[in-house]
């Protein structure tokens, strides 16, 4: 009879560690993907970032008029050219040189 209980506890011991471990290797796994998972969704939001940044400095898609010449308080002589974006009508405004 206290055989019987020392497999039971045996056979109870071992099912409790088994279980264990394999909670334990199933988080490592679950968050190995999570990692994997942000690290895709990261690149993927910096690759974004660079084409809009190229698209925001790509001067050939806009166009410019100059709208005034002056000469500002210090000396310098500037211009004001208005622009617009020939792709986005949304994207336009003002830029401004001075010599």
């Amino acid at each position: 009879m206290a055989l019987t209980s020392l497999r039971k506890k045996i056979l109870v011991g071992f099912s409790c560690f088994f279980v264990v471990f394999m909670l334990d290797v199933a988080s490592t796994v679950h968050a190995s993907k999570l990692s994997q998972f942000f690290k895709k969704q990261q690149e993927k939001a910096r690759v974004e970032r660079e084409r809009q940044r190229r698209e925001d400095l790509d001067f050939s898609q806009l166009q410019f008029r100059l709208k005034r010449n002056y000469i500002a308080d210090n000396g310098d002589k500037c211009r004001v050219y208005e622009f617009r974006s020939t792709k986005n009508s949304f994207k336009h405004g003002k830029y401004e040189v001075c010599d």
